[in-house]
């Protein structure tokens, strides 16, 4: 009996203190709290925009409904696409989810002629891809430091094209942020070349344009849901926020002395 007592308390005292512990790194050489006004660093997916595929299920349905004379092929796409998953998730390390739909789109036997109401398939399946809902907590949290003066700007591994959707769906602000860096708004598309976060050289990039905004003599605050993103942010002299939710977020918004109104 007191042995499970003993492992009944010390399972709550790890619980409690994994629920506290922060999931703000800190580069060497920052002290807290900030002495200057920092800039902020947003990711895109899962931090500032929802994507739901499931409700995007219709959509694709009446793109093969408007699609007479294919349909039964248009079902099979899926299966075509698993057999050279390969090929897909090498695009989609090296490059925008534009290039993976344009292989696609492309490659496959039906879908490189059809077009549905005049609009490409492929041009359909992008919008369908891009639908996406904000998430309101973290929105507002984002228009609560921008009310406060402080400087906000994108950093994702998305493409320029997806992103211009967002915007223009609205789920985006574009006059929100200083500036918007992307996985191809640095690299060199003619040659395929494209640098995403951990990579080195994407960090490399992202000084560059921060330096080119006057503000690399501000601190450098980094928010992403992916740790080893963060980490290497930090590895290149940000501070890091591993975003789980938008509660932990504005906590470690506070351990850093930024309020929160």
């Amino acid at each position: 009996m007191t042995k499970r007592l003993l492992f009944f308390l010390s399972f709550l005292l790890s619980f409690s203190l994994s629920a506290t512990r922060t999931t703000l790194m800190l580069p060497v050489g920052i002290t807290l709290p900030l002495s200057q006004k920092p800039l902020f660093l947003f990711d895109v997916g899962t931090v500032l925009l929802k994507q739901d595929q499931f409700n995007n299920i219709p959509r694709y349905c009446k793109i093969i409904s408007q699609s007479p004379g294919h349909r039964w092929e248009l079902t099979q796409v899926l299966p075509w696409c698993l057999i050279r998953m390969s090929t897909l998730k090498k695009l989609q390390r090296t490059g925008p989810e534009d290039g993976i739909i344009d292989y696609i789109t492309q490659h496959h036997p039906v879908l490189n002629k059809q077009t549905t109401k005049g609009i490409k398939i492929s041009d359909a399946i992008k919008e369908i891809l891009c639908a996406a809902s904000p998430i309101i907590a973290n929105q507002k949290l984002l228009a609560n430091l921008i009310s406060q003066g402080h400087e906000v700007a994108l950093a994702t591994n998305k493409g320029r094209a997806t992103i211009d959707r967002f915007i223009n769906s609205g789920a985006l602000i574009a006059a929100h942020y200083r500036f918007i860096f992307t996985c191809d708004s640095h690299s060199n598309p003619a040659h395929h070349i494209f640098y995403k976060k951990p990579s080195q050289i994407y960090f490399e990039k992202l000084w560059e344009v921060i330096r080119n905004a006057d503000l690399a003599t501000v601190p450098i605050i980094f928010i992403d849901n992916e740790i080893k993103n963060v980490q290497a942010a930090v590895a290149s002299g940000m501070i890091g926020i591993h975003y789980i939710s938008p509660k932990q977020l504005a906590n470690d918004l506070k351990l850093l002395g930024i309020a929160i109104n």
